[in-house]
């Protein structure tokens, strides 16, 4: 992408970089050291920001167009990993949720999110490899970051592809930057406030 990603693409890139590095180096996932019990700590901190997230994303997801929302959802994901660590599903429906979130009115704002969560989901296939210390691996409680498997890539373009259609009216633009800036904000907020950061 690098080089020919028209001006959107460069300009979520540099607003979000700074965030991006300073909660990946804060996130101890894959790393020597980490245990499980921190790992389903993680696991529990995500679930309390992607199901608010989502429930939001729903609301607009017709915009979204012709990109496709409904395989895009991770919450489920993390539940799953969840109970597969023991937890039960009323202990998961207890969870807190994030109450601190961007304001989500249409398109733009989406595709903030989703340039943020799928990125994450990018990332995560390195994670995964990581956590196989741990001995989680895709059916033992790492689904979450195993993303879409071999389909992370595709659903990777196919996300850039939808934010180039968005490109053309320059308050559009900013609204999907800011929105993105707005989600690591939050993202890191919510998971300092919940105690798994370093």
């Amino acid at each position: 992408m690098q080089g020919t990603s028209p001006a959107l693409l460069g300009a979520l890139r540099r607003a979000t970089r700074a965030s991006h590095d300073r909660l990946e180096a804060r996130l101890p996932l894959g790393r020597d050291g980490q245990t499980l019990s921190s790992y389903r700590s993680i696991l529990k901190a995500l679930h309390g920001f992607y199901v608010p997230l989502e429930s939001m994303i729903d609301g607009v997801a017709a915009q979204l167009a012709p990109l496709q929302w409904e395989p895009r959802r991770k919450a489920q994901l993390l539940r799953t990993d969840l109970l597969a660590l023991g937890a039960t599903d009323e202990g998961i429906d207890a969870l807190p949720h994030c109450q601190a979130l961007p304001t989500l009115r249409g398109a733009p704002e989406a595709l903030g999110c989703l340039y943020v969560v799928e990125g994450a989901t990018l990332g995560g296939r390195v994670i995964s490899r990581g956590l196989r210390r741990l001995g989680i691996s895709a059916g033992s409680g790492g689904r979450f970051f195993d993303g879409y498997g071999e389909r992370t890539g595709n659903m990777w373009k196919e996300l850039m592809e939808r934010l180039r259609m968005g490109e053309g009216d320059p308050r559009d633009e900013e609204r999907t930057v800011a929105t993105a800036v707005a989600l690591f904000e939050s993202m890191e907020h919510w998971l300092q406030d919940r105690g798994v950061l370093e």
